[in-house]
C-alpha cells in the first residue's frame, strides 16, 4: 500500500499542526527560524528548492541543509529528506538569467 503525504505549512503543536495527519510533508523553509520540536507522525522533509530559487534566495548550503535534517529528525518518524534538486522549469530558469 502506498501512502499519500499531505504537504502542510503549519509545523506547530496546535490544532492546525502536522500531528493531525498520518503522513505529512514539511518544507525546510518552514523550519529555518523554528527553535522547538513539533508534533508529527510520519513525515518527509522537503528541501524547499523551488520556493527558494523562485524567491531568489538560492539553495541552502549542503552543510546547512544536512544540519537541519539532523536537527529535525528527532520529530516524529522522519521517513525521508528530499534532496536539494535544481528545478529546471521556465519559471526557475528565468530567475537565474
Amino acid at each position: 500500500m502506498q501512502n499519500f503525504y499531505v504537504s502542510w505549512h503549519q509545523p506547530n503543536n496546535g490544532k492546525s499542526g502536522c500531528k493531525i495527519f498520518d503522513y505529512c510533508l514539511v518544507s525546510v523553509n518552514r523550519l529555518l527560524q523554528r527553535k522547538s520540536n513539533f508534533l508529527v507522525k510520519n513525515w518527509i522533509l522537503d528541501s524547499g528548492a523551488f520556493t527558494r530559487i523562485t524567491s531568489e534566495k538560492g539553495h541552502l548550503s549542503i552543510e546547512n541543509y544536512a544540519n537541519l535534517v539532523n536537527r529535525w529528525q528527532e520529530c516524529g518518524n522522519l521517513q525521508a529528506a528530499v534532496t536539494q534538486d535544481f528545478p529546471c522549469n521556465q519559471l526557475t530558469l528565468k530567475k537565474l538569467v
